[in-house]
């Protein structure tokens, strides 16, 4: 193998390039000769260099070029006010969170050209790494989420081949797909599963991040998204989205943006006339984090869909479902709590139903009863007090019947 041919479209002044050079082929030499011929390989530069009247250095890097007299540069958005080309994003959200679905929602509106979450997309190619999800899943999903054979050429999916982005070949592996299919995102699903790095590891992270995740963003003018699991915090622990995630705090701390999705409501399934199911499940979005310092207020999202009589998904959506105002949180927890013990209304009502409902525990004793529980969140009584009637008030009801709700 000639030096000449490895260095071929290789500036032979920059060090860095050269390495890369001789690593994208050294496999290809036996092990005991690879020593001898890396030095062949850079004395081969070192004089092409010194030819050209540069000398080799070690790593060229350009510093930036500001010119302050020009206008601001605009944000070139794929999902407007949300995710921006050139970007490495994180979206963390416990088991059951809904991380896959939202992203596939996103996959299918982006090369569709439809709005996402309420949001603007202006991007139209998706480059989908799945090692975590089963073929017979993706492929129902895709399918209910309005995917057709007439989309394909827009969105390339890898599921489950082994793939782990920082081991050399599979980098190598992503930058020649990025090469062929100019997708505007990528999205990684999980980190877990797809990202070749010690997930505890801050150092590792922060590497994998700035040797590989951002190098590809910005050299494909694409935005990654990683979708990355929460860990359970402990039991007098306070959740803090910066720690939230599993493993190394940096893996919120490099991204550019940082979003997190909560299951805020059971999963239900309600039976259909025709022998199937609709099917309906609550979440919140919120943007953690983001280079500009933008947060804003968390969002709802909704995943509804229906299942046949053979439990095959027929149709499926993510849809918005408007931001959750600071003013309207003693309402939203009373809400959860009102779909949970809807169904039974003489349930017991307990520090651990009210939690698991409204994801904080309310002041509540065990021996009162879920219409009593109502009766005092929406008037504003005391659980305790003897003699409120075991009834909803008007207002509940109400509350009760917009959520489509029948209370006994």
């Amino acid at each position: 193998m000639l030096a000449a041919t490895i260095l071929d479209g290789v500036d032979p002044a920059d060090g860095r390039a050269v390495a890369t050079a001789i690593e994208r082929v050294s496999g290809d030499v036996p092990a005991d000769q690879r020593d001898t011929f890396a030095a062949k390989v850079r004395a081969t530069a070192a004089k092409a260099a010194e030819e050209a009247g540069r000398p080799l250095r070690a790593v060229k890097v350009q510093p930036e070029a500001f010119d302050f007299t020009a206008d601001q540069p605009e944000p070139d958005w794929i999902v407007t006010n949300l995710i921006e080309r050139a970007t490495v994003n994180v979206c963390s959200g416990d088991t059951g969170a809904a991380k896959s679905i939202h992203w596939q929602d996103a996959t299918a509106r982006i090369i569709q050209g439809e709005p996402w979450l309420n949001r603007p997309t202006t991007a139209s190619r998706v480059l989908y790494v799945d090692e975590e999800n089963p073929a017979r899943v993706v492929h129902a999903r895709l399918a209910a989420l309005g995917i057709t054979n007439d989309d394909r050429d827009r969105f390339r999916y890898y599921r489950r081949q082994g793939i782990r982005v920082g081991v050399e070949k599979w980098t190598r592996w992503i930058e020649e797909e990025c090469e062929d299919f100019r997708p505007d995102l990528v999205v990684i699903d999980t980190a877990m599963a797809a990202l070749a790095v010690d997930t505890n590891d801050n150092d590792a992270v922060v590497a994998l991040y700035t040797s590989t995740l951002r190098p590809l963003a910005e050299r494909f003018d694409l935005a990654v998204v990683i979708l990355h699991h929460e860990r359970k915090p402990g039991a007098q622990e306070k959740r803090n989205a910066g720690y939230a995630m599993m493993g190394a705090r940096q893996w919120a701390g490099q991204a550019d943006v940082h979003m997190s999705l909560t299951a805020t409501g059971d999963y239900t399934e309600t039976p259909r006339d025709d022998g199937g199911f609709d099917t309906h499940k609550e979440f919140k979005l919120a943007v953690e984090k983001g280079r500009d310092g933008h947060s804003g207020r968390p969002e709802r999202t909704t995943v509804k869909g229906t299942k046949d009589d053979r439990y095959r998904i027929t149709s499926l959506a993510v849809e918005w479902g408007g931001r959750i105002e600071a003013a309207t949180a003693e309402i939203d927890t009373a809400e959860k709590v009102l779909r949970v013990f809807a169904a039974d209304p003489d349930k017991a009502w307990t520090r651990s139903g009210a939690a698991g409902a409204a994801g904080e525990a309310k002041p509540a004793e065990p021996s009162g009863t879920f219409k009593r529980a109502w009766r005092a969140l929406i008037d504003g009584g005391d659980i305790e007090a003897e003699g409120h009637a075991h009834r909803l008030t008007e207002q509940g009801r109400k509350r009760a019947e917009a959520l489509g709700l029948e209370i006994a």
